[in-house]
Order: C-alpha cells, then sequence, then structure tokens
C-alpha cells in the first residue's frame, strides 16, 4: 500500500508540470486574441492605418473570422488611433476620414454584413452643445455617393 504514495506523488507532480504548461500557452493565446480584439473593436485601427486595410482584414479573418463579424459601426472619431476612447464624429469630419470609410463600407470581403450609422446629432451652431438636429439622411447620401460634402454640417443646420 505504501508504494503507491510515491508512484501517486509522481503522478500529480507529472500533472502539475504539464498543466501548468497548457494554462500557459492558453493563457498567452487568449491574451493575444483578446489584445487583437481591444484594438480592433471600434474599428479604428483598421481604418486609420492607412492602406492597411487588406492586412488588417486578413488579421482578423485568421485570428477570429469574418464570418463571426455581425455588424459594423460606422461613424468617426474624434480622437487619434491610441486614444483608447470611443467619441464619435459625423461622417467625414473625424481623425478616421471619409475615404477610409468609404474603404470599408463598400468593402467586397465586407459584403452582406450589416451597417449601423453611429453618429452624433448636429449642435444648433459651432458654440452650442445642444445637438439638435439628426444628420442620417444626409450621411447615407453622402456614403451612397461615395463624396464627401465639406458643407454638410451646414446645409443640415439650415
Amino acid at each position: 500500500m505504501f508504494i503507491f504514495i510515491p508512484i501517486s506523488f509522481g503522478v500529480v507532480i507529472g500533472f502539475r508540470i504539464i498543466s501548468k504548461k497548457v494554462f500557459r500557452e492558453t493563457r498567452k493565446s487568449i491574451s493575444s486574441l483578446n489584445g487583437f480584439l481591444a484594438e480592433n473593436i471600434s474599428g479604428m485601427l483598421t481604418t486609420q492605418l492607412f492602406n492597411q486595410q487588406k492586412r488588417k482584414l486578413d488579421e482578423f479573418d485568421n485570428k477570429i473570422g469574418l464570418d463571426k463579424l455581425g455588424c459594423i459601426h460606422v461613424n468617426d472619431s474624434k480622437n487619434n488611433i491610441g486614444s483608447k476612447k470611443d467619441r464619435h464624429a459625423n461622417i467625414g469630419y473625424g481623425t478616421i476620414g471619409f475615404d477610409n470609410l468609404i474603404n470599408i463600407i463598400y468593402n467586397e470581403r465586407l459584403e452582406g454584413i450589416p451597417r449601423i450609422l453611429e453618429t452624433p446629432y448636429v449642435t444648433k451652431d459651432d458654440n452650442s452643445k445642444d445637438k439638435v438636429y439628426p444628420p442620417y439622411k444626409y450621411e447615407i447620401e453622402m456614403i451612397r455617393n461615395k463624396e464627401f460634402d465639406g458643407n454638410l454640417i451646414n446645409k443640415i443646420r439650415s
């Protein structure tokens, strides 16, 4: 009976060593995936890394799968890349830019994935914080025409 104790002890130690290694590898893999998602969740990295949309979509497809992408939130950003803030700007009026957003919206690989326009209401005037005018009709028109209207805010306010 006492002979089984050293054998059991050896099995437990061996199991601990193997489990630790598997746990560390799993944790590293999940951590890498989590970091990738955190960087790409708002889409800013995809659109702001100019001319790198294909590479970022390939990376997303390899790690997660484009088939798992349920919808795309479309908005420009008030903040620069890496700010860790999700402050929306109207289409073409932020740091992502109209052309980069159009490249994502009309990307053939993302065809069939619903888009949700997620932009802020337009304020009464430049000095106001009262957001009263919905921009969606005008922004959708710009997106459909694939042409930025630098006078958009004034059109919405008039």
